[in-house]
């Protein structure tokens, strides 16, 4: 770095592209794979009647897909430190060229009598090309602003890392670890949301207070709050054990915790969370109007924080135009 401006190269860009793009894929992969298991708890089904049901729900596929790639996006960003909205795209690549060729496939077939759902496959095709577009623009651009020297794990390294971990080490790392960290994360986060709706519908309902099902108001919590500590502290252990140059831990020691943080503790915390949501369905569920005000509860706070981020870009940019304007 020169005078305070992060360098970046031509390498560098189309490495964090790449790392993005595999990123994205897990997290669809994870996705696919919890989901339709989300369904069977639901429905009460079999998993593979689960599969089915994730399978027909085209908009939410969509969603999904949007959200992964939002946040391959936002990662490549992140590593390439330059020029976020273009790794945002380049790392979104492939899933722009699928749903721009279903578009264009889509026009020159000349059906109008294909629909999803309500809409025809035309309108789908075309919304969902934009989408992914505006959401790979969005997760570089964010990635890119949310970068900062002290954040970077990948300065000053003799030898080339992503996320301070020596780069081959992710062949096997994104399969075997991050995608059970990332399938843990999405069913942790459901049976959170779930509790928390339980157990609001319980403190806004005294009839239910002493019913059978007081207890598990109390101890699922509990148990969610242990399935969140041993996901995020697994997590940061192995990432901690896997950064370059560190010695605390060598041979079969680092291998046995490899083992234990990598992969047994996000089996732990995916199996309560599993159950937690399993039992929190057979509860006592809460009406329309309470799951609106709940779910409206939940998200007060990224709502807040999101302005709070508008407001502080609008001020960055305010003081920055000002100090050119002194300068001239």
């Amino acid at each position: 770095m020169e005078n305070g401006e992060i360098k970046t190269s031509k390498k560098r860009i189309i490495g964090a592209a790449f790392f993005g793009l595999l990123l994205g894929s897990y997290l669809n992969k994870a996705f696919e794979y919890t989901i339709p298991r989300i369904f069977s708890i639901v429905k009460k089904v079999t998993v593979e009647e689960g599969y089915e049901i994730y399978a027909d729900s085209v908009m939410l596929s969509l969603a999904l897909t949007l959200l992964a790639v939002f946040f391959a996006g936002s990662v490549a960003g992140f590593l390439a430190r330059k020029k976020g909205i273009l790794v945002g795209l380049l790392a979104n690549s492939v899933s722009i060229i699928l749903f721009g060729f279903l578009f264009v496939f889509s026009i020159l077939s000349g059906q109008n009598t294909y629909y999803i759902d309500s809409i025809s496959i035309q309108l789908y095709s075309f919304v969902a090309f934009i989408s992914v577009i505006i959401a790979s623009i969005f997760g570089g651009y964010f990635g890119q602003k949310y970068y900062s020297p002290e954040k970077d794990l990948d300065l000053n390294k003799d030898k080339l890392t992503v996320f301070g971990i020596r780069w081959f080490h992710y062949f096997w790392i994104l399969p075997f670890i991050i995608y059970s960290f990332l399938a843990t994360t999405i069913i942790v986060i459901y049976a959170s949301i779930l509790v928390f709706l339980a157990d609001f519908y319980y403190a806004i309902h005294p009839s239910i207070w002493f019913s059978s099902w007081i207890i598990y108001f109390f101890i699922m919590p509990f148990l969610t709050m242990i399935a969140i500590y041993v996901l995020g502290l697994s997590f940061a252990r192995f990432w901690e054990l896997m950064q370059y140059g560190q010695t605390k831990s060598r041979g079969w020691g680092r291998f046995g915790k490899v083992l234990l943080y990598g992969i047994g503790a996000p089996a732990l915390s995916f199996f309560i969370a599993g159950w937690v949501a399993a039992i929190t369905h057979n509860m006592p569920r809460p009406i329309a109007g309470d799951w609106k005000i709940g779910i409206g509860l939940i998200l007060v706070v990224p709502t807040i924080a999101l302005i709070a981020y508008i407001f502080s870009w609008i001020k960055d940019k305010f003081s920055k135009k000002t100090i050119n304007e002194r300068k001239n």
